[in-house]
């Protein structure tokens, strides 16, 4: 996996509708964040634009890419196939793929997971509670079970 260590927070800004990719593929000069997430989930229906856009901004951004699980936000229900065939599809040219603790256990998952390790690619594991904000020793042990099912980088 690349090195996302840094003496500063990084920038994340997350792209999920046919409005931004538009914004950005007119952009001369682009001011970006570090990262771009692609949140493909809600742009199922745009991907022919995204995929026009993409090479523009692979040289000046990083991508983290999510299909994020309906159940925790995402769009458009996709299934665990769908799922999984568009991060295949797009992890050549992530830096970083999203998935769910909740779905990290999931044998297609963890064949992308492997696909993205294989890669070079770093693995994102998140857990996405909105309910409620988990007490600091949940959050902690929540973080402790998204390491355990091999996140490079947990997030709550």
């Amino acid at each position: 996996m690349r090195n996302f260590t840094s003496d500063h927070p990084y920038v994340v800004a997350t792209v999920t509708q046919e409005d931004d990719l538009h914004w950005l593929a007119n952009q001369s000069s682009p001011i970006l964040p570090d990262f771009l997430e692609l949140r493909i989930d809600n742009l199922r229906h745009h991907l022919d634009l995204m995929e026009s856009v993409i090479p523009k901004l692979s040289s000046v951004v990083r991508f983290l890419t999510t299909v994020r699980h309906p159940d925790e936000g995402g769009a458009n229900h996709c299934d665990l196939v769908t799922r999984c065939a568009m991060y295949h599809r797009y992890l050549g040219f992530s830096d970083l793929i999203d998935t769910e603790l909740r779905s990290s256990e999931a044998p297609q998952i963890r064949e992308v997971m492997a696909a993205a390790r294989v890669s070079g690619k770093g693995v994102v594991i998140s857990h996405h509670d909105f309910n409620q904000c988990p007490g600091r020793s949940e959050l902690f042990l929540i973080a402790d079970r998204a390491y355990d099912a091999g996140a490079d980088i947990a997030k709550v």
